[in-house]
């Protein structure tokens, strides 16, 4: 179930806003047989993020996933194009198609110049449209499910 962290410390948007909170997912997200797990919240999550990325108008390719759930074709490609993007600014961001769940640290990096996807994911969202990124947060806990 994808919920909400902290992070330390907030980053700052192009936008102008800051952003001190993300969507996680709790489970990988991405192609089922290279460590997509694809919990129904999780790739909603995913997909509600990408849609409203794309939708504000940050330059990615459109048509855009449709928020059901279910990890599609569409949903892969707008990971594999948030991992490129990322790279561009984190160069050791690894490209492989997988959202994996921040850490519980509330870091953005994974390693030194390796982005999470999931916070790429937010920053892309919150840039192109702060009030739909600040209303879909709203539909998630502030604490990490229970394993």
């Amino acid at each position: 179930m994808a919920y909400i962290v902290q992070l330390s410390p907030p980053q700052p948007l192009s936008s102008g806003q800051t952003l001190s909170q993300i969507i996680n997912v709790s489970q990988p997200v991405g192609v089922p047989g290279f460590g997509g797990v694809n919990l129904y919240d999780d790739v909603a999550a995913v997909q509600g993020l990408i849609q409203i990325a794309v939708s504000g108008g940050t330059g990615l390719a459109q048509p855009f996933p449709t928020v059901t759930g279910s990890f599609d074709t569409m949903t892969g490609y707008y990971i594999f194009d948030q991992q490129v993007s990322d790279r561009q600014s984190f160069p050791n961001s690894i490209v492989d198609g997988i959202v994996s769940p921040a850490s519980e640290s509330g870091g953005i990096c994974y390693t030194t110049g390796g982005v999470w996807t999931i916070v790429g994911l937010n920053v892309a969202a919150a840039n192109a449209n702060y009030a739909e990124w600040q209303a879909l947060v709203q539909n998630y806990a502030q604490n990490a499910p229970e394993t």
